[in-house]
């Protein structure tokens, strides 16, 4: 493409802004908004929902009951739907 615009006489500039950014933005948009997406929910979620305060909260609502198979299954549940 970027010759084919040379060819009809565009320059450098208006081949790329006209042909190749376009074309480009196309393909990789998706993958862009797919990582920002992610790289915010892990952030927020990491600091909004710590390992430690999870994993106590846990141990406080097992030692209540002894039920730590349950509580330590229900962390792991909670991170997997995250």
């Amino acid at each position: 493409q970027l010759e084919a615009a040379y060819s009809v006489g565009l320059t450098n500039v208006q081949a790329f802004r006209r042909i190749i950014i376009p074309q480009v933005l196309v393909t990789a948009l998706p993958n862009i908004c797919t990582a920002t997406v992610n790289l915010i929910k892990a952030t927020s979620l990491g600091y909004a929902m710590s390992l430690q305060e999870i994993t106590l909260r846990a141990k406080v609502a097992a030692n209540v009951g002894y039920n730590y198979v349950e509580a330590y299954l229900d962390i792991f549940l909670v991170y997997l739907i995250l």
